[in-house]
């Protein structure tokens, strides 16, 4: 199961770890408000006072350049409200790491050092080609 936090008020989870602590009331203890999935095939229930943006990603694949904006802007809110943010997928490799990366870098970290930081690199050419290119032309 994985469940770290990878910098203050971001989470990385797999889904295990996601459902271990988000569908339960542990959420609290962390102060989580919200969950970003990332990933078509699932559909998971998480605490019903827990925000929820679901990401329709599939491994290997060019990421729209608004899933970033979504993810970040989400991201965002729930930092205001003074609370944290569980991203992931089903095994916390490539689709939670780039949507976490692109929070990281939201908050002024370069590409590099927010792939660095992670604990398990993205390994999908699309995916991290989506993430670069959204890094050179954002908004958020």
């Amino acid at each position: 199961m994985i469940f770290e936090e990878i910098t203050p008020g971001i989470f990385q989870a797999d889904l295990e770890g996601a459902l271990a602590v988000c569908a339960t009331e542990k959420w609290r203890e962390h102060r989580i408000g919200g969950v970003i999935t990332c990933a078509t095939e699932l559909s998971p229930k998480y605490h019903p006072e827990l925000k929820h943006l679901k990401l329709e990603m599939l491994d290997e694949m060019t990421v729209p350049k608004e899933w970033f904006d979504q993810a970040v802007l989400f991201q965002k809110h729930l930092s205001g409200l003074g609370s944290k943010t569980v991203i992931h997928c089903a095994a916390a490799i490539n689709r939670s790491s780039i949507v976490t990366a692109a929070c990281m870098m939201a908050w002024g970290m370069s590409p590099n050092d927010a792939i660095n930081k992670l604990p398990r690199k993205p390994w999908g050419v699309p995916t991290i080609a989506s993430l670069l290119a959204w890094s050179k032309t954002r908004t958020v």
